[in-house]
């Protein structure tokens, strides 16, 4: 097997290994890549070893015909975007099908494919392209596009960057997915799970409400044993609640029903008071929490609920995975090289997360192994949901983590927010 087609396998293991890809594709997916490695080999002139001459013609003919097929049944089209020599980049048959356009002998510019993504959809598509870009390896994002024929589907983008010589890439390979069915079977479950939990909502509140009058005394003196009762139905209550309302908040971004309404936001008065509900929790574990701010910190114009529920997730996280007696440091700055944005720095000294599992920490209901051993009641939705937040208004999210030496999670946070609060939904 030549080098092009053990970059394709490669390249279909990633893919296949970290998404939804159809199953019935998959079962042909080598022969796809080999057959599209073939073709690749013949028109870019890369680096690989030529393919090798036991191959004739016609089972490159059969290869392609095969992965047509895969193409057809599976929804999606293959590319190879070529920077050192554009003229043999590459789109098979399905991609300029996906989009209502007649094939090309060269395919359109990647900034000329993401013009087709949606008004709403375009600036975060064109952001992401930018850092598939800067990041050698597998990538994966998706956006609403509508093709010639004014088709509005979802389309998903996943491949990997080659690095050329300089900074910039050489290659960008992989599949344009159809998966608007499957976005509209999870926009209906998250329309569902909206329904529940507001429904979950009200007498989850009476619950809370009366077992802390009871706690107070209201009803009468209680037993030892009865205080004790009362007070584990409450601690599981309000765990509920806050788990009903991080997928309230899920439900809300992934249906666009979640309106952003910015407002001025003290921020170091916001993170202060976030800290101080965390801190018996901190202290209960002898944790050394230290919160700093820079000097001159400017006012937030931003949703305050949301600033308030990126502090909450992160600081919490931090607290809970980290053993007794350990550090826990937040930090709060602006940019240095533009005053538009503020960055909080959450760091401690906790069990990390397995570098196998890092791929996968902002995935929805994921949590890492370690993380599930430690703390068995977490829901997996509170770092899937700063990410949305943070793609939403145009921030981001990174973070680093050594297992048993603890994690560091960077956040960069607009300073100014745009309102969606009466604007349609695209």
């Amino acid at each position: 097997m030549d080098a092009a087609t053990n970059s394709s396998l490669a390249l279909i293991t990633t893919i296949v290994g970290h998404s939804s890809f159809p199953l019935y594709a998959i079962s042909i997916g080598a022969v796809v890549l080999a057959a599209i490695s073939l073709r690749i080999g013949m028109a870019v002139g890369s680096r690989s070893q030529p393919v090798s001459n036991t191959i004739v013609v016609d089972e490159k003919e059969v290869l392609m015909d095969r992965m047509k097929v895969a193409e057809e049944i599976g929804h999606f089209g293959s590319f190879l975007w070529n920077f050192e020599h554009p003229d043999h980049s590459l789109w098979t048959e399905q991609v300029y099908a996906l989009l209502d356009l007649d094939n090309q002998r060269v395919p359109p510019s990647p900034e000329e494919f993401l013009k087709y993504a949606i008004d709403a959809d375009r600036a975060k598509a064109t952001a992401a392209w930018e850092r598939v870009k800067l990041s050698s390896g597998p990538f994966t994002f998706s956006f609403r596009a509508v093709s010639k024929l004014n088709r509005l589907m979802y389309l998903k983008v996943q491949g990997k960057m080659v690095p050329g010589k300089g900074k910039g890439p050489r290659l960008i390979e992989g599949v344009i997915t159809d998966v608007t069915k499957e976005m509209e079977v999870d926009r209906a479950k998250s329309e569902f799970v909206s329904l529940a939990s507001h429904q979950l909502k009200t007498p989850l509140t009476s619950i809370r409400w009366l077992s802390e009058s009871l706690l107070k005394g209201t009803a009468g003196a209680l037993a030892e044993q009865q205080e004790k009762y009362i007070a584990t139905v409450l601690d599981s209550t309000r765990r509920m609640i806050e788990m009903v309302n991080d997928l309230l908040n899920v439900s809300r971004i992934e249906t666009d029903t979640l309106a952003i309404r910015p407002e001025d936001i003290d921020v170091q008065a916001l993170a202060t008071s976030v800290i101080d509900e965390q801190r018996s929790v901190a202290e209960d574990k002898r944790l050394n929490l230290q919160v700093r701010y820079a000097e001159n910190l400017p006012h937030l114009f931003a949703d305050q609920k949301l600033v308030r529920i990126i502090f909450q997730n992160l600081i919490s996280n931090a607290i809970k995975y980290t053993p007794e007696n350990g550090t826990v440091i937040c930090d709060v700055s602006l940019a240095e090289a533009s005053k538009r944005a503020l960055f909080l720095t959450v760091k401690d000294s906790g069990i990390g997360i397995p570098k196998e599992e890092q791929s996968r920490v902002f995935e929805k209901l994921h949590r890492a192994s370690n993380a599930e051993k430690l703390v068995p009641d977490g829901t997996g939705l509170g770092l899937y949901l700063v990410k949305t937040i943070m793609d939403k208004v145009g921030g981001g999210i990174t973070f680093e983590s050594i297992p048993g030496e603890g994690t560091t999670f960077y956040v960069s946070i607009p300073t100014t927010w745009k309102s969606t609060a009466d604007s349609p939904q695209s």
